[in-house]
């Protein structure tokens, strides 16, 4: 797998540019092929009659899960190589080449078949968009073609995490400076995504990204931030290490800190400092 070489030969340290650059070359063919595979099964569909097709439309299915896969986990592995310290790689070129393979595919908003996939596709969308803000390549083309397949996201389909991620990166991407890409109604789905999360669904790292990701984006709504505090204050104390007590006391202060902020939860710090008070340290911790 392309994408494990490329993480490991970063891990390692060992910045070799022929290898790099060949791996860059080989995850391009496989891609392009991947592409090609997509666009043969779709144009076979299409062309047959127009009785359904369930055997065509799973054919489709799978190829459009496919491409995002690897798509995800190639974009995954060069970033993660891009932003290892020391590193000497500068993927960028691959980027626009795997936002074109995108742009290009029949992977249709207006169909999003893919969808159908489950979670998996939902999450190879999410890495590939927190793998592009990570890189600080910011494709806007890709983000509003990306955003008309995440706005179709059901909640059973999105994990909490992906959420966060899909949320991050678009804060990233809409607050930067110069920025032309506005997407209120990305936001406001994915907030209808949070709020319907179950407790059973959330860990407290989730509950800190889902957090930390709306109010870095401005999206004041009390109700995303009231049943995250919500969720935190009922999850049992032995659940929450340390780590994560800091990172939900630092996602609800940004979001009472942030210029705009509406938030405000002093029950949350409270409940907060009683648990630091009580705990007991763990190997978690």
């Amino acid at each position: 797998d392309i994408g494990v070489m490329v993480v490991a030969y970063a891990r390692a340290g060992v910045w070799d540019e022929v290898m790099f650059t060949k791996l860059d070359h080989i995850s391009r063919g496989l891609v392009q092929r991947s592409l090609e595979c997509l666009r043969t099964t779709s144009s076979s569909s299409s062309s047959s009659s127009s009785e359904p097709n369930p055997g065509h439309a799973k054919c489709c299915r799978q190829g459009e899960i496919d491409l995002l896969g690897d798509v995800a986990s190639l974009c995954m592995a060069f970033s993660y190589a891009e932003s290892k310290g020391r590193s000497m790689i500068r993927a960028g070129s691959i980027f626009p080449f795997l936002s074109g393979v995108l742009l290009s595919s029949p992977i249709s908003s207006s169909s999003p078949s893919s969808l159908s996939g489950g979670t998996s596709a939902t999450r190879h969308i999410a890495n590939i968009l927190n793998s592009f803000a990570r890189t600080r390549i910011w494709d806007e083309a890709l983000f509003r073609r990306l955003s008309t397949i995440v706005r179709m996201m059901q909640p059973v389909h999105t994990p909490a995490q992906d959420i966060a991620k899909i949320v991050n990166a678009y804060s990233q991407a809409t607050t930067r400076v110069g920025s032309g890409l506005r997407d209120t109604s990305l936001f406001l789905h994915m907030a209808h995504l949070s709020l319907m999360k179950r407790d059973s669904e959330l860990t407290p790292r989730t509950v800190a990204s889902i957090v930390n990701a709306f109010a870095r984006a401005g999206v004041w709504d009390e109700r995303i931030f009231k049943q995250m505090s919500a969720a935190v204050r009922r999850m049992p104390p032995k659940s929450i290490a340390l780590r994560d007590i800091a990172r939900i006391v630092y996602a609800f202060s940004l979001a009472q800190t942030r210029a705009g902020s509406t938030i405000r939860d002093g029950s949350l710090f409270r409940h907060m400092s009683a648990r630091v008070i009580t705990h007991t340290l763990t190997k978690a911790d």
